[in-house]
C-alpha cells in the first residue's frame, strides 16, 4: 500500500518548471489494491497534516484521535501501515524532479 500512496503523491506533484500536476499528463491510474486492503480508506479519511503550503506525514496522535472518534479499531501493524502510507505520499508529493520515475516504475525495476 506504500506504493499506492507514493504513486498518488507523485501524480499530484507539480514538477519544477511545469504548471500542472503529473496526473494531467499521466492520468490518475493507481496500483490496484486487494479487496481486503481497507487501510487506504482510513488513510484517505485522515489525509495529511498541512502547514500553509507544506504538507507533512501524519503523527501518531492524529491516528489515535481518528481511531477514538470513529471507533475504528486498528492493530499496531495497521497503525504502522497508515503512517508508512503518509510518509510515502508526502515523499511522492515532494518529488518535483521532472525526470523522475514513478514509484510504480521504480518498484518494477527492482
Amino acid at each position: 500500500m506504500r506504493t499506492y500512496a507514493a504513486q498518488k503523491g507523485w501524480l499530484e506533484a507539480t514538477p519544477e518548471k511545469h504548471n500542472e500536476p503529473r496526473w494531467h499528463v499521466f492520468g490518475r491510474d493507481l496500483p490496484e489494491l486487494d479487496d481486503d486492503e481497507y487501510l487506504h480508506l482510513v488513510w484517505h479519511d485522515l489525509g495529511c497534516r498541512s502547514h500553509g503550503e507544506n504538507i507533512a506525514p501524519l503523527e501518531w496522535r492524529e491516528i489515535l484521535a481518528y481511531s477514538e472518534v470513529t471507533g475504528t479499531l486498528l492493530s499496531h501493524e495497521d497503525w504502522r501501515t497508515v503512517m508508512e502510507m503518509s510518509v510515502a505520499y508526502c515523499s511522492g508529493l515532494a518529488d518535483r524532479n521532472p525526470l523522475s520515475m514513478s514509484p510504480v516504475e521504480r518498484l518494477s525495476d527492482e
